[in-house]
């Protein structure tokens, strides 16, 4: 019995409780659990502080992850780290704050207002006189919504654009203008961003004409979109650069606008001219209002448009920044950082890893992301190898989540968005198995093999690397039969049309010659296909500019090249012939059918093949997919695949 309890009070004295209560010593941790929850976790003799953590407003203690949970606040956050601090049960109390990045993101949700800025860091002092501050914030707060509401009625409400928005944009509309026009639109794929960017663009006429930056795909489908949306821009009233020694030297054609469905609002639409908010004796007015270039062509004469003094400027598929290194990226940064309002649209902010988010973060929060290697040290992982610092990896994903939807991002997903509301149809992904040669199964499995060999040996990266790349080449090349028979079936069985995605040249060829062999009608689009014909093409496909009056059966896309901006409602099957490393890149793909304007269920049927590179690929892509989940939307996604 003796022996028994001595050696409870050997555990209890070797766990420091006995050490804490003598020296009355403690340790409190602040975290980020969630974009909403701040979490205090207690250290040895912490349990002398419920008084203090029981008088906070709004606290609840998790019995599961033994911790006490606050809402994520500035006034929640510093009352408690007084009270808890200035605990008369302890002579000291090692606290363990919040990062300073996430303080100054709390406090300017409401500190714009609040006048001192010295608090809760390292140092222990606290500010005073808390209450005032926070409805003075409170008070400026509203003040702030009531400008957004004036600018909204005054810019936007008389045009018909505000009518063609849903709810949901019009929010986020609303959200982009509280936060001055400098915003990562990250709304999911085919939710209508552009239309949601242009209208920003519209509360803003004294900030015209508006730059738009954008893959080159997407040149003149932005026209299009300009004139569908915004009544009293005319075709003449835009200019685009399709070549580098003729800067905005293309007039695009003309298209007709989009009317709302309502006849009243039609009739009022009609006979004013609102729309625009520029006078037409002006000489401004029959200047271009809206330039649009690539981001290439951008990156190269970006001394002649930062002297254009560009004040709005959108740029679509932002992602396309991922890298800080990169000539675009260097030579944008300057333009966007200069400009008053800049909106950033993508549906996949980051391809893989966190570090493809700096770029964007630093153009429109240069104060709040100021540093790189800061950024990579806190979110991704950052490692010194002897080639420098690595930043691939990942790390306090929630945090970077709080980060970006408090101060910079605006993302919604189609599963959180009323299906009454959006009249999307739902999306079902199916695994179809395909089956392969014997000896080319053979030759794909020693290729694997060998590839894990490599793995485990140290310094064979680059060699890994090319192992790779064969491996996922070879078994695109080993599914060719079995996915030529399978396209042929299916083309055969319905009459519907469809999307095909592949990524190898030769996988496309092989699509290709059994659909002329069977005279399937067909579009491709690779990245051999001339940048003109894309737009011209995919209107084909929709059925807008067919002069034969034809069903375009399949389009015949590359990933890499065809995944983003292109519109195919159309097609209620997708079928990805062959994967890619990125799954924000397969998400986009998939998006160009499932999309507002569809109508019918999407089915996404990804052809696989057992004992291939498809296993390791999938794996990889389903691996990326959790990350980018984690910072985008604060939780883990996962394809889902139904067996057919």
């Amino acid at each position: 019995m003796d022996r028994k309890q001595n050696n409870q009070q050997l555990k209890i004295e070797g766990s420091g409780v006995i050490n804490a209560i003598r020296d009355r010593r403690t340790s409190v941790k602040f975290h980020l659990r969630s974009s909403t929850e701040i979490g205090i976790r207690t250290g040895d003799n912490g349990y002398s502080l419920l008084s203090c953590l029981r008088q906070l407003p709004n606290i609840r203690f998790d019995s599961t992850t033994q911790e006490w949970i606050l809402p994520a606040t500035y006034h929640h956050y510093v009352q408690a780290y007084e009270n808890l601090l200035t605990s008369p049960y302890y002579r000291y109390v090692q606290c363990t704050p919040l990062s300073d990045i996430v303080i100054n993101v709390l406090r300017q949700d409401q500190s714009a207002y609040i006048k001192s800025s010295s608090i809760v860091s390292a140092s222990n002092t606290m500010d005073d006189d808390f209450g005032d501050d926070v409805t003075d914030w409170e008070l400026q707060k509203a003040d702030r919504e009531a400008q957004v509401e004036e600018r909204i009625y005054n810019n936007l409400k008389p045009c018909s654009i505000w009518n063609n928005l849903m709810e949901y944009q019009q929010h986020g509309v609303r959200k982009c203008l509280f936060l001055n026009g400098r915003v990562l639109l990250a709304d999911d794929m085919g939710l209508g961003k552009t239309i949601q960017a242009l209208a920003v663009a519209m509360a803003y006429p004294d900030t015209w004409p508006v730059l738009v930056i954008c893959p080159t795909s997407l040149l003149l489908p932005w026209a299009d979109h300009i004139q569908q949306w915004l009544s009293n821009v005319k075709n003449n009233h835009i200019r685009i650069t399709l070549k580098g020694s003729d800067l905005f030297g293309y007039t695009p054609a003309t298209v007709k606008p989009i009317l709302t469905s309502s006849e009243d609002d039609i009739d009022e639409y009609t006979t004013t001219n609102v729309d625009i908010q520029y006078d037409t004796k002006n000489e401004k007015f029959d200047q271009p209002l809206f330039y649009i270039i690539s981001y290439d062509l951008a990156a190269n004469h970006c001394d002649q448009l930062l002297n254009m003094d560009f004040k709005f400027i959108i740029c679509d598929e932002s992602h396309n920044m991922k890298n800080p290194q990169t000539k675009r990226t260097k030579a944008l940064t300057p333009l966007l950082q200069k400009s008053q309002h800049v909106i950033l649209l993508t549906g996949t902010p980051i391809l893989s890893r966190p570090i493809e988010l700096y770029p964007q973060l630093y153009i429109l929060r240069k104060d709040l992301f100021p540093d790189m290697h800061q950024y990579g040290l806190l979110y991704c992982n950052g490692q010194l190898t002897k080639f420098g610092w690595n930043y691939n990896g990942s790390s306090n994903l929630s945090e970077l989540h709080f980060l970006l939807e408090r101060s910079v991002m605006i993302r919604r997903l189609k599963e959180n968005i009323e299906m009454d509301t959006l009249s999307l149809p739902s999306l079902v992904r199916q695994k179809v198995l395909m089956p392969i040669d014997p000896s080319k199964k053979r030759f794909l499995s020693k290729l694997q093999s060998d590839l894990a060999r490599l793995r485990s040996c140290p310094g064979t990266e680059f060699i890994c690397q090319q192992k790779s790349i064969e491996l996922y080449m070879e078994t695109g090349v080993a599914k060719i039969p079995a996915v030529t028979h399978y396209l042929h079936n299916l083309l055969m069985t319905t009459k519907d049309q469809m999307v095909v995605f592949a990524y190898h040249k030769a996988v496309l060829d092989a699509i290709e010659e059994m659909m002329k062999n069977n005279k399937f009608t067909y579009i491709r689009i690779d990245g051999n296909t001339k940048q003109s014909l894309r737009h011209e093409l995919c209107q084909k496909f929709q059925g807008i500019k067919n002069e034969r009056n034809e069903t375009i059966r399949v389009a015949l896309l590359s990933i890499t090249t065809s995944n983003t901006g292109l519109n195919l409602q159309m097609a209620n099957t997708v079928v990805f012939a062959e994967l890619y490393f990125n799954p924000s890149q397969i998400l986009q793909a998939e998006a160009r059918a499932h999309r507002i304007g569809q109508l019918n269920t999407v089915y996404i049927k990804y052809l696989l093949s057992q004992d291939t590179g498809d296993v390791w690929l999938w794996s990889l892509l389903c691996k990326k997919l959790q990350v980018t989940g984690k910072v985008l939307d604060e939780k883990s996604k996962q394809f889902y695949l139904e067996s057919t």
